[in-house]
């Protein structure tokens, strides 16, 4: 099991990445623990030095810009969970990428204990890409641009 889950579509549960995707292994995610600048606070510089500031909301809360985190991914043939001789790590990588930029996501992560709701808002770029490889070692490694909708938050 990885400590990357992703909430599943058909019944809203988290599952393993790992397991909804078979030959997908998430290698890090940076950027869940970003929190963005604040854009509703005006502030007010005096002549003596002091600051003044106003949260421009009727409820005083502030609001958050969203920031984008980075999901870095391999499909490759020793991620598989069985030694299926007809896996293809092209189609593992597609089916990935196409559950990530079809559709908001949810991405749990289990290492720092946090949750976002996202959206791929930058692509999906391939870094290396080792297909048809006679010994059997076949892999993309890509990352995914992900912005976030919300503060991440505590897992609850």
């Amino acid at each position: 099991m990885s400590n990357y889950l992703l909430k599943n579509r058909e019944d809203g549960t988290y599952t393993d990445a790992e397991t909804m995707f078979d030959g997908i292994r998430i290698l890090k995610v940076d950027g869940l623990t970003t929190i963005g600048e604040a854009i509703n606070v005006y502030e007010e510089q005096w002549m003596d030095g002091t600051t003044d500031f106003v949260i421009a909301d009727t409820q005083g809360k502030i609001k958050r810009k969203n920031t984008d985190m980075e999901i870095v991914f391999i499909a490759g043939d020793r991620y598989l969970s069985n030694n299926d001789n007809n896996h293809d790590p092209q189609q593992a990588y597609d089916a990935f990428v196409e559950y990530m930029t079809q559709s908001d996501v949810w991405v749990k992560s289990l290492y720092v204990g946090k949750e976002v709701h996202c959206y791929c808002n930058g692509g999906v770029t391939p870094n290396t890409v080792r297909l048809k490889r006679p010994d059997g070692n076949s892999y993309i490694l890509a990352s995914i641009t992900m912005r976030t909708l919300e503060t991440p938050h505590d897992l609850s």
